[in-house]
């Protein structure tokens, strides 16, 4: 895992890099965490083609119960040139440039910052080719709106959340499939509701 903040951006993409050689396509994936310390690292459940909403939502309300306030989350995007005044997909093919689309909310300096990464990339034959990255301000989506929203009124949800809330939380997103990566900052969580059981 991205045990720093300012890692996240290599490890997304040799996670992508990962999938598309081993799968030919991209995880979704959430890195969340509460200042320097990492929370969680979550490979998002399988979903509908285009189906965010809801396994996005179970995750980020985790975040919030930790109080974090850095989010990345890093999912698979298609680019269309503003140039092309019809976008080259059709029912049996989409010709449009493939890229790693990154998504950053941070809050860990008072007010939220938003940016979006953009990876442009081709796989053939096997072979992942990076192009160049573009460094975007925050789209306008309800997913980048959705991590703001999340690291800015994230201590509404903290302040009620108890250790065995969290752990709750945490076995939901499991339950319901997501592949769920503990940082320190979760871990810790964890244990204090394991001995205040014991």
């Amino acid at each position: 895992m991205a045990q720093r903040w300012q890692d996240v951006e290599q490890f997304t993409v040799e996670m992508a890099t990962d999938d598309l050689e081993r799968m030919g396509g991209i995880n979704p994936l959430l890195l969340a965490f509460a200042g320097d310390q990492q929370s969680f690292l979550v490979f998002l459940r399988p979903f509908a083609k285009g189906r965010y909403h809801k396994p996005l939502t179970e995750v980020l309300s985790l975040a919030m119960a930790l109080d974090c306030d850095r989010l990345a989350f890093a999912a698979p995007g298609r680019l269309t040139s503003l140039d092309d005044p019809i976008p080259p997909v059709t029912d049996g093919a989409d010709l449009r440039q493939r890229a790693l689309v990154v998504e950053y909310a941070d809050a860990s300096a008072g007010r939220v910052r938003r940016h979006s990464l953009v990876h442009p990339f081709d796989h053939t034959g096997g072979v992942v080719l990076w192009g160049e990255t573009v460094r975007l301000a925050a789209a306008s989506g309800w997913i980048p709106r959705a991590l703001g929203v999340c690291v800015e009124q994230r201590r509404r949800l903290s302040a009620l959340a108890t250790d065995a809330d969290i752990r709750g939380q945490t076995q939901r997103c499991v339950m319901l499939g997501h592949e769920l990566y503990p940082g320190p900052h979760l871990e810790a969580h964890l244990a204090r509701d394991h001995t205040a059981r014991a």
